[in-house]
């Protein structure tokens, strides 16, 4: 039952193969373009047998702020930041259906916004939230806001880690994808270089096809290969490359509150980038931007990411005495 702030005190650990996967950081967030078939149906990793998106990443005291995932699928890139937060703040993450059970993908980021906030109020019955998500997860923490607004509750913080409005030319798209399949390459252990084909190719190419030329070069190039089997490969980059689609696909609508962006001092040079990060003609209640140390990858990562953590502390704190006014 929740207490009297609503709470629900329920918890899903992280699971042994999912601390595994932290120690080696196999997978980041990451955008791009591409069409997912219709129909297309992913069968979960045989480690899998989490059936909630939920996932508690730090238990405490204190009200929780909910992590929406990256399009990488997992919230590993959230543990370091949990703990920069201080051990009293209550953190769960958010994970991709596709992550856990069986899952016929979402091709509407709207559609797993709701099966988040079902997932959220199950921990949490009502408001006010605190809301954040890093890339992608920014989007989906901004849709699950403005649904749960929509539902009459309250937010009390919409912290968006280096989240932009993403342009839709196609122009744009492809400079997004190469910045960010650069990045999702790194992390496996190799170099977009080192491709057989131009990277512009590969951005040409369907769905399986660059699925199956993905799969085929991380097997023979990265490290990641040597940990896990080619079959659990091919599923995260298959749940990364489903994820694009609905990513590319969002359309945000405006939003009646505010929202705080934390943005990347290092700029990777994002088509389109403005100081908002386009949010200000969306969210109605205003924004504060706050400049943080790193690119838009390393300042989830020592040692910017405890900057990272020290202005996100900050934000809550400020929220968390709006609330008692």
């Amino acid at each position: 039952m929740p207490d009297k702030d609503g709470i629900t005190r329920k918890r899903a650990r992280l699971s042994a193969n999912q601390l595994s996967a932290l120690e080696q950081r196999l997978v980041s967030g990451c955008s791009g373009t591409l069409t997912v078939p219709t129909g297309d149906r992913i069968a979960p990793p045989p480690s899998a047998g989490q059936q909630s998106p939920i996932v508690e990443i730090q238990a405490g005291s204190d009200s929780p702020i909910f992590f929406a995932h990256p399009a990488g699928g997992n919230i590993l890139c959230y543990i370091q930041l949990a703990a920069e937060l201080g051990r009293r703040r209550s953190v769960y993450g958010l994970q991709a259906p596709g992550m856990y059970g069986d899952w016929r993908p979402h091709s509407s980021l709207g559609l797993l916004a709701g099966l988040y906030i079902d997932a959220i109020r199950s921990v949490q019955a009502y408001g006010p939230y605190y809301l954040a998500g890093w890339s992608m997860g920014g989007l989906i923490a901004f849709e699950i806001a403005s649904q749960l607004k929509a539902q009459g509750q309250r937010i009390a913080l919409l912290a968006l880690l280096d989240t932009w409005v993403l342009a839709k030319d196609p122009d744009a798209l492809m400079q997004y994808e190469a910045m960010f399949l650069a990045g999702f390459a790194q992390e496996l252990g190799i170099s977009i270089g080192d491709l057989a084909v131009p990277w512009q190719h590969l951005f040409r190419l369907g769905f399986e096809e660059k699925l199956n030329f993905l799969c085929g070069h991380a097997q023979a190039h990265a490290p990641i290969a040597d940990h896990i089997s080619s079959g659990a490969l091919r599923h995260l980059l298959r749940v990364f490359l489903t994820n694009l689609q609905s990513m590319f696909a969002y359309r945000p609508q405006p939003y009646s509150g505010n929202a705080t962006v934390l943005r990347a001092s290092e700029h990777l040079g994002e088509p389109g980038r403005d100081l908002t990060g386009g949010w200000a003609k969306l969210a109605a209640g205003g924004i504060e931007t706050i400049d943080v140390r790193g690119n838009h990858f390393s300042m989830m990562r020592q040692p910017y990411v405890r900057t990272l953590g020290t202005s996100l502390k900050r934000c809550i704190r400020i929220a968390e005495l709006g609330t008692k006014k």
